[in-house]
């Protein structure tokens, strides 16, 4: 705020504590004491009082870990202008102001770039500088939102805001249930394998995670691999004797490739899986994989931190890479597809298939059984992943794997 770096309390600019005149030294402080991102929000332009725009494009450019930009942005323009240097945007007032313009904003931009958020009080949603309330509960936002394609939301609640007291659990996210519960019905419902992604990858949640394998274990008998935030061979190992059959690695990997060849050796090929995330970039430059969409051409981008910043690395010369040095498995994710419920990224998944010998699970984009059809039959992919489908039961699984086998997929049931 006025170019510096402050809290507010509740929302409320004349209750402000300022801590800094030099954001961008507090921003290189944090990424040195290990910050994975910074979220940047400029209060002036939420509270209508100006702009640090130009500021925080500084700041982004000085520090190397991924940033999103928040406050303010309320037309498409500013958006558009603010993600030529930010890795994505936060979207408040207009998101719920003019949602069909930031629904379309979504399939137009990637919905990994623009995030939902839902400030609120007392549960109802508030927007304008937190100075106007909507008819609108946060419960049915955040559905609305997710039903339309979104899948990332920064929930505040206004009035614990800036307290320092602790989240507000009681108006947190309904989530698609619980984790342990729906392991063993996916089991029982014949699913072959299951997949947990710490998304986040905070400290805390990783240990949530070796619980939650530990719980897991004991109701299914069912291989099941784990994944986010491993870097370290300590922490494979603790996963790996929480009773997962396999770990999943992308910005681990990307950043120390030679952890894949020291997790072969202590655990076995078998047990190292190589996570892609990757999405189609169409700045082509020489040395790149090459495609077209009928159009235009591009190549497919690897991205670490969730999804979040770019690598420079050419999908399909990666996942080659990782093979060699000791990966036994590839989690390939199309950002461009996922939350979308459009089908997976054919092109993507054929090529690291073509491209690689081991085991390839496609992710990202699966909204229908129709969609784990088209991916068999026009690749030769080992296996498909989804997600909202079955945790909201738009179908089951065991009725998609009889699905797939009336249409001549081979499936175990």
């Amino acid at each position: 705020m006025d170019g510096k770096v402050v809290r507010l309390v509740q929302g409320k600019p004349e209750n402000k504590t300022i801590y800094s005149n030099n954001p961008q030294e507090i921003a290189k402080k944090w990424e040195k004491q290990g910050a994975d991102m910074l979220h940047i929000v400029d209060l002036d332009a939420t509270l209508e009082l100006g702009t640090n725009l130009k500021l925080i494009e500084k700041i982004v450019k000085q520090v190397s870990i991924p940033v999103e930009v928040a406050g303010g942005l309320r037309t498409e323009s500013l958006i558009v202008e603010t993600l030529d240097f930010a890795d994505r945007v936060v979207i408040g007032t207009m998101a719920f102001k003019q949602k069909e313009s930031v629904v379309k904003l979504g399939s137009k931009l990637g919905y990994n770039n623009l995030v939902i958020s839902a400030d609120h009080i007392d549960g109802m949603i508030v927007v304008n500088g937190w100075a106007q309330k909507m008819s609108v509960r946060l419960s049915d936002a955040i559905q609305d939102f997710t039903n339309n394609g979104f899948s990332e939301f920064l929930v505040t609640d206004v009035s614990k805001d800036g307290m320092m007291q602790g989240p507000d659990l009681k108006e947190s996210i309904k989530d698609a249930g619980d984790p342990v519960q729906l392991a063993e019905k996916y089991s029982n419902e014949g699913a072959d394998e299951l997949v947990f992604l710490d998304i986040t990858a905070s400290q805390e949640q990783r240990e949530t995670i070796r619980s939650l394998v530990s719980k897991v274990a004991q109701v299914i008998d069912i291989p099941f691999t784990v994944g986010g935030g491993v870097k370290t061979l300590q922490h494979a190992r603790d996963i790996l004797l929480c009773g997962a059959d396999k770990v999943a690695i992308n910005t681990g990997a990307v950043k120390n490739p030679q952890i894949l060849t020291e997790l072969m050796d202590l655990f076995g090929r078998q047990c190292v899986v190589v996570a892609i995330d990757a999405k189609r970039n169409y700045n082509v430059s020489n040395g790149k994989n090459v495609f077209s969409d009928g159009s235009k051409n591009f190549w497919f981008e690897v991205f670490i931190y969730g999804g979040k910043k770019e690598t420079g690395l050419d999908a399909i010369e990666w996942a080659k890479t990782a093979q060699k040095l000791g990966a036994g498995e590839i989690l390939l994710t199309s950002i461009d597809r996922d939350g979308t419920k459009d089908g997976y990224d054919i092109q993507l998944t054929k090529a690291i298939v073509d491209a690689t010998t081991i085991p390839v699970v496609a992710s990202g984009g699966c909204g229908a059984p129709e969609h784990m059809l088209s991916v068999f039959k026009n690749t030769d992919v080992d296996a498909a992943l989804a997600a909202s489908i079955f945790h909201y039961e738009t179908h089951s699984v065991d009725r998609v794997k009889e699905y797939l086998k009336e249409n001549h997929v081979y499936v175990r049931l």
